[in-house]
């Protein structure tokens, strides 16, 4: 018996201390916090897979954690294959029937609103829920929250992060928000003239109409940043099927990959995005009066701030770097490692953040490719899995046969196919920071 507790104190004590020690270096670890298995119920209708070969896939993608984020079910965590040595599953769900959020860190299941009471209760109820899921140490995203009829117009803040990129940047899948649509959305859920039915943070996001839901989910998780509020920016890919975890990656900042450091990242916004997992993350800094801060991190106000932002653009691009909504600097960036830098004085309370582009890559679509991706496109969220298939044969990487359909990785020409930005002509979105906050 003293043998045995020798063994573990020899194993455990030093992962304490360490885990203690003071500014322990951070590294980035690439990952995905929206995935689904068979235990969700529209993914399983799709023909996904189990967890066995979701965990696997992210595994191949390079992936260092993945959420698996089932619709209202923790039926994955149960299965034996819920385990890797290669990266640190996340015991999540999705949960929401009216928007959704990932809940990340969860061993329970969260109970839904309770919609026998009446309409006038479920903004509360959803405060209270996400509130205490945050209170018993899970970590709360807002997944796509401008995204038709799973649009997030709950005024909550209980919740630690946005997600701000989910599937490509502008996918045709997904329809943005119109306020007709938000108008529908909310009689359709018998919310209409309901208050606090519809969030202010989201109400404005129909004005932004130069891109997809995510620049408006964009504009969403920016109004609550201006509240005052700290909450980071992720990405999801929504697995359900064909395509492989990763695409977009979110990257987290942490000693390690283990399960709480990962939750702690994302519980501060010590994050960024990408289109997937073998484009790096642009790392962004700010110094002011003696100190240096990086995503997650506050600065005092009242003083000059450095800002250097730092890419890996192998084929060159552009950064923007943004104070609060305004762009402080936009900057052609060359072929291979580049360093932009800056220097501002900001007025008041504020935060920073960045951009990173790089060129659209010539697909080299045929006619009939692009019949076949404007059918895609039309059928919107009801496109067919084969036609997505027959569309990725031609231009994906295939990377595992195992399940029902086949999987496929993302190669760099169609990653930036799949997330051009109209806000830069002849641009893709390569990735984006959390933020840095000055107050």
């Amino acid at each position: 018996m003293r043998t045995a507790v020798f063994i573990v104190v020899l194993f455990w004590l030093p992962q304490q201390l360490l885990a203690q020690v003071p500014g322990r270096p951070r590294i980035w670890w690439p990952g995905d916090l929206h995935a689904h298995t068979i235990h969700s119920l529209d993914a399983a209708a799709l023909g996904g897979d189990d967890v066995a070969r979701t965990i696997r896939l992210g595994e191949k993608q390079g992936l260092t954690f993945l959420a698996i984020t089932d619709h209202q079910s923790i039926a994955s965590q149960a299965d034996p294959a819920f385990a890797s040595a290669k990266l640190t599953p996340v015991p999540s769900l999705e949960w929401g029937i009216m928007g959704h959020t990932g809940i990340h860190g969860t061993r329970t299941l969260v109970p839904e609103v309770d919609r026998t009471r009446p309409p006038e209760t479920w903004n509360i109820q959803v405060d209270l829920t996400l509130a205490g899921a945050r209170a018993r140490g899970s970590v709360v995203v807002v997944n796509h929250p401008a995204q038709g009829d799973l649009m997030w117009s709950w005024t909550t803040a209980a919740f630690d992060a946005v997600e701000v990129w989910n599937v490509g940047w502008v996918f045709p899948f997904v329809r943005p928000m119109t306020r007709e649509r938000a108008r529908a959305e909310l009689a359709a859920r018998g919310l209409s003239g309901v208050p606090g039915a519809l969030s202010p943070e989201l109400a404005s996001a129909p004005e932004v109409n130069s891109g997809g839901c995510n620049v408006q989910s964009l504009r969403f998780w920016e109004n609550h940043l201006a509240n005052g509020e700290r909450v980071g920016a992720v990405g999801g890919s929504d697995r359900h099927v064909l395509v492989s975890p990763g695409y977009p990656t979110t990257w987290a900042s942490a000693p390690d990959r283990s399960l709480p450091e990962i939750l702690n990242a994302i519980r501060e916004g010590r994050t960024a995005v990408t289109r997937g997992p073998r484009v790096r993350p642009p790392e962004l800094t700010a110094s002011a009066g003696g100190r240096t801060a990086q995503p997650g991190d506050t600065l005092p106000a009242g003083q000059p701030v450095r800002l250097t932002l730092r890419m890996a653009l192998p084929g060159g691009g552009l950064a923007v770097i943004y104070r609060g909504r305004e762009i402080v600097a936009t900057a052609p960036v060359g072929p291979g490692t580049a360093t932009v830098l800056v220097n501002d004085t900001p007025s008041g309370p504020t935060w920073y953040r960045a951009e990173v582009f790089e060129p659209l890559i010539d697909l080299g679509l045929s006619a009939g490719d692009r019949v076949l991706w404007n059918r895609l496109a039309a059928a919107g969220p009801k496109a067919r899995p084969e036609d997505l298939n027959d569309f990725l044969s031609r231009f994906g990487e295939r990377v595992d046969e195992a399940g029902r359909w086949p999987s496929f990785a993302i190669p760099d020409a169609l990653g930036r196919f799949l997330n051009a930005d109209p806000r830069r002509p002849g641009h893709c979105i390569s990735g984006l920071t959390s933020a840095i906050f000055v107050r």
